[in-house]
């Protein structure tokens, strides 16, 4: 299955975030390739239990090849398609890998 558009994630430091958990805008961004995906936006209002047992608002799911490397709740991603438009910023609420593919909730 061809994937149409390309995952990365934002390795910040700890020290760019403020205290409630939002980041800090900050010129040393470190996006790292991570996996080619497909985007699928959700209708609004849909919500997963994430790892923690709370239920957070997602905005997309990310369909990944099944080699895609687990990636973390709080992880920033964006989504990047094949004409290097960003369609898609925001943080991981879940990660599920499965036998042909992985999904994650953003």
């Amino acid at each position: 299955m061809p994937y149409k558009n390309t995952l990365y994630i934002n390795n910040l430091p700890d020290s760019e975030r403020k205290e409630n958990g939002d980041f800090i805008s900050s010129e040393s961004e470190n996006w790292i390739l991570v996996s080619e995906c497909d985007e699928i936006p959700s209708d609004k209002g849909r919500t997963i239990t994430g790892a923690d047992g709370v239920n957070h608002v997602y905005q997309s799911i990310l369909l990944t090849p099944e080699d895609c490397p687990t990636i973390y709740p709080d992880t920033p991603i964006k989504v990047v398609s094949e004409d290097g438009e960003t369609i898609l910023e925001g943080t991981v609420k879940r990660f599920k890998s499965y036998n042909q593919n992985c999904k994650i909730w953003v």
